[in-house]
């Protein structure tokens, strides 16, 4: 598959159940992600600092604040948006490195994100097998140049 036809595929599922906005379908979306993300991840709650710490009552009641969730569904829709554009696809993530610097993620959790991302997706839209694989080829190239930022960068995360 070409770079364009991986991010057509990929948009079209962020669309359906990945969307930013003010509109009350896109905040669910956002919800949407958060809920399974800690539901199913509870240790990832220290990489968000509205949720480091939460009790499951606090997080319920973060969940309930006006936009949960659009960062980070900004963040991948401008990863996808950006596929087909590789210098800026690695610059966008050599940045998201640099502003993650401070949370020290063990270097695991730049592809495992894309596979939460994917599972939390398939509970809200259907996802077919080439469609997961362009989400996990295009986060696995995230990943390497993440990765090598690092290294570059000579953290020890």
């Amino acid at each position: 598959m070409s770079r364009l036809v991986i991010k057509a595929k990929c948009m079209k599922v962020l669309n359906e159940a990945g969307r930013v906005g003010t509109d009350d379908e896109a905040i669910q979306h956002g919800k949407n992600f958060y809920k399974f993300m800690f539901g199913h991840h509870p240790d990832l709650r220290v990489f968000f600092k509205d949720f480091e710490g939460n009790s499951r009552e606090n997080e319920v009641k973060t969940l309930n604040c006006k936009f949960p969730g659009q960062k980070v569904l900004l963040a991948v829709r401008i990863i996808i948006n950006t596929y087909d554009d590789p210098e800026t696809f690695r610059a966008y993530a050599r940045e998201t490195v640099n502003r993650h610097i401070k949370f020290k993620i063990d270097r695991a959790l730049w592809l495992a994100f894309f596979t939460v991302l994917v599972n939390s997706l398939k509970e809200h839209t259907i996802i077919d097998e080439e469609t997961e694989k362009a989400f996990l080829q295009i986060g696995k190239e995230f990943s390497d140049e993440c990765l090598k930022h690092i290294v570059a960068l000579n953290l020890h995360n």
